[in-house]
């Protein structure tokens, strides 16, 4: 198969692994820890987890021996948690990693501090302040690898801002897992890029992808910690909607609107249903765009996508 891309090559890794397919998932991941050595984090990580699975213990525990080796490292909640990697879990070598990761982890994780990434809109109208579109990255992304997707937007003259959380999960890798502490960082994103560019406060989007995409609709239901015209998300990481709901009576008045681009085969694809529904039951425009056959990840028509959602959630169907 050829490789055109790293979202293609990680899809079929996971669509493998997904049908149990796990020699094939093994020899993918192999091929893209060679043409992606950028990616060391996220491919080793995988070939470890499926050489366990397969019964390989002896070359999982040698991957993150070397990885960890060349200062790669994952949380140990990460660790200890993957099921992939139970037949490994009670060996003293893998309590030897989970160590040398602890200590990784916290020299890491001290120095960490929020980031912003600005794409200014490259058509302008001098008459009006342009909209501000707000995209958040997934769990293990960060600021750099999220922003192409959100370019696209700029051509048609929205500012972008990519806000890169301080919260490690893997070397290299960013997360929201706290929620309280995502939103103030969120917030000083929005500070930062106010401070420096020109927009239209009454015409914001935040968006996300995955764990993104929820902390982005929790974001727009609520209007903290900014007011906006609505979300876009894309495979939101959504299972309970409760604690949405709960949030939708104030959001209605303001006449906050949703754009969902999910696939039947995410894992989180209910969820996501459910959330579309229950908001067009309480007042709340949301609009779910489901891709057949597609998995945990982003369309290959995005951008054309993403102008759409856009209008829709800006300017109305």
């Amino acid at each position: 198969m050829e490789v055109k891309n790293w979202a293609e090559l990680q899809d079929r890794i996971i669509t493998l692994y997904g049908q149990g397919k796990l020699r094939e998932a093994l020899e993918a991941a192999n091929s893209a820890a060679e043409i992606f050595p950028e990616r060391a984090t996220r491919t080793s990580y995988w070939r470890a987890c499926l050489y366990s699975l397969l019964g390989e213990t002896r070359k999982a525990l040698a991957i993150f021996e070397e990885a960890v080796g060349h200062g790669i490292w994952w949380s140990e909640t990460t660790l200890m948690n993957e099921t992939d990697l139970a037949p490994i879990r009670d060996t003293p070598e893998f309590r030897e990693i989970v160590l040398a990761c602890k200590h990784l982890g916290a020299a890491a994780q001290e120095g960490s501090r929020p980031q912003i990434m600005v794409l200014p809109p490259r058509k302008a109208d001098g008459a009006s302040p342009p909209p501000l579109l707000m995209a958040l990255h997934s769990r293990g992304s960060d600021a750099q690898k999220f922003a192409p997707y959100w370019q696209p937007a700029t051509e048609t003259g929205i500012v972008v801002a990519i806000p890169q959380s301080s919260q490690m999960c893997a070397k290299d890798e960013f997360c929201w897992d706290d929620e309280d502490r995502a939103a103030t960082e969120v917030t000083w994103a929005y500070e930062k890029t106010r401070d420096s560019y020109r927009f239209d406060p009454s015409r914001v989007v935040i968006a996300g992808a995955s764990q993104g995409g929820r902390i982005a609709i929790t974001a727009a239901l609520k209007g903290d910690p900014f007011q906006s015209r609505g979300f876009i998300a894309v495979v939101p990481a959504v299972r309970d909607i409760e604690g949405f709901v709960v949030l939708m009576d104030k959001a209605a008045p303001r006449g906050v609107r949703g754009y969902i681009i999910t696939g039947d085969r995410d894992q989180f694809y209910q969820g996501a249903c459910r959330l579309q529904d229950a908001m067009e039951k309480n007042g709340l425009l949301c609009k779910l765009d489901v891709r057949p056959g597609m998995g945990h990840r982003f369309p290959p028509d995005f951008s054309d996508t993403l102008l759409r959602a856009l209008d829709f959630v800006l300017k109305g169907d």
